[in-house]
C-alpha cells in the first residue's frame, strides 16, 4: 500500500465510520477526468449481517445461536 503506484492513483483512501472514526480502505480504481470519487462510509461492521444471510441460506435460529455458541460466527 505504500508502492509510489498505489498513492499516484489513490488506491487507499481514508473513509469516516459510523462512530466517528475513520477506516483506510480500497479506494476506487476507476478514474475519469474531472471526477474525484467520493466514499460516504465505510462497509458493515464484521458480523452486522451474519444472522440475515444464515437464515437467507436456510439456518434456523438454533442453528444460527449454536453456530454463534462454537465460534463459528460472530
Amino acid at each position: 500500500v505504500d508502492h509510489p503506484q498505489t498513492k499516484a492513483r489513490a488506491m487507499v483512501v481514508t473513509v469516516p465510520q459510523a462512530d466517528g472514526n475513520t477506516q483506510r480502505q480500497i479506494g476506487s480504481p476507476i478514474k475519469l477526468t474531472g471526477h474525484t470519487p467520493t466514499y460516504r462510509h465505510t462497509g458493515s461492521a464484521v458480523g452486522a449481517d451474519t444472522e440475515e444471510v444464515l437464515a437467507w441460506l436456510g439456518y434456523g435460529e438454533k442453528e444460527i445461536a449454536a453456530l454463534k455458541q462454537d465460534g463459528v460466527v460472530t
